[in-house]
């Protein structure tokens, strides 16, 4: 009887010293899961923390990413240095550069071929913009994936060759455009001189004509198609410059925006005739606006420029 409650205690204890060591291994397992739990809310407050000035990620002249977050210390201009140099490294090492996002704790990774290019932390997004976490990260993916295709199509030549085609007839039309342009002001200035001769020596007295003369009326005459000309002529190289611009992989950016700035500008400028800033013709008040004036602080040529840096 005794020896039975031995063995009956012996085998207790197995089972006490059994459980034991499966809840001290459950326990240790446990513990890197438990620190990354603990772990994550720091590294999103950390990365929610306010930084210096944002910072704009430009790849191959296009705009990638406004980065606003001070990660670790780390501040917005040297977390752009250090995602550009880190994508101009998975640029060298080739592949498809196929771009895709990922969640990552505490933000979402923008992937090159499976490997980080940059990340997007929460304090990088606009909350009063209504902006969320996940459209920056989509916008800054698609950016950046067309970026990368165009640093590929800036590679072949077999895109590069009908490009410099093109923009070789786009600037015989600007030089024929020129010469079109030249041709009718002188028959419009001649005209204009004409009509002078013929009218000048009836609508004023003999005294008028050594005072003033006729070719000074005649020039009164063709300041207007001066002045048309004139803005003919920065109109046309304007859009010359625009087409000339987006047909290569990386001054594109700078013809999408010349062009949009003059669809911009030309709204803004047609508003403020309607409004009334220069409805009534008045020449100081149209020089004002098209090159110095109040146009919501703006001249009508610094509108036409903006947004190339």
């Amino acid at each position: 009887m005794a020896q039975g409650l031995e063995e009956v205690a012996l085998i207790f204890r197995r089972l006490l010293s059994s459980a034991g060591t499966v809840l001290l291994a459950v326990s240790v397992a446990s513990l890197p899961a438990l620190a990354d739990v603990q772990a994550e809310p720091a590294v999103e407050a950390v990365a929610q923390q306010s930084g210096g000035e944002p910072a704009l990620l430009k790849i191959a002249n296009r705009q990638i990413i406004l980065m606003r977050a001070s990660v670790s210390g780390t501040e917005p201009p040297e977390r752009v240095e250090a995602s550009t140099d880190r994508i101009h490294q998975l640029v060298d090492k080739g592949g498809p550069l196929q771009v895709t996002t990922r969640a990552v704790p505490g933000a979402i990774a923008v992937l090159i071929d499976g490997r980080t290019a940059l990340r997007v932390w929460p304090g990088d997004v606009d909350r009063d913009a209504g902006e969320t976490d996940i459209e920056v990260a989509a916008a800054a993916a698609a950016n950046l994936q067309r970026a990368l295709d165009e640093i590929r199509e800036g590679q072949d030549a077999r895109t590069l060759l009908p490009a410099v085609g093109v923009s070789l007839l786009a600037t015989i039309l600007l030089a024929g455009l020129f010469w079109l342009m030249l041709r009718c002001y002188r028959w419009l200035s001649r005209r204009a001189h004409a009509m002078v001769q013929r009218r000048f020596p009836k609508q004023l007295p003999d005294w008028a004509g050594q005072v003033v003369g006729e070719a000074a009326v005649a020039g009164l005459f063709t300041v207007p198609l001066k002045l048309v000309a004139l803005l003919l002529g920065v109109l046309f190289t304007y859009e010359w410059a625009a087409f000339v611009l987006g047909r290569f992989p990386y001054t594109r950016p700078w013809g999408e925006a010349l062009l949009g700035n003059l669809l911009r500008t030309l709204g803004r400028f047609g508003a403020a005739v309607f409004d009334g800033h220069c409805i009534h013709g008045r020449p100081v008040e149209i020089a004002n606006l098209l090159f110095g004036g109040s146009f919501r602080r703006r001249s009508l040529l610094r509108c036409l420029f903006e947004d190339l840096t």
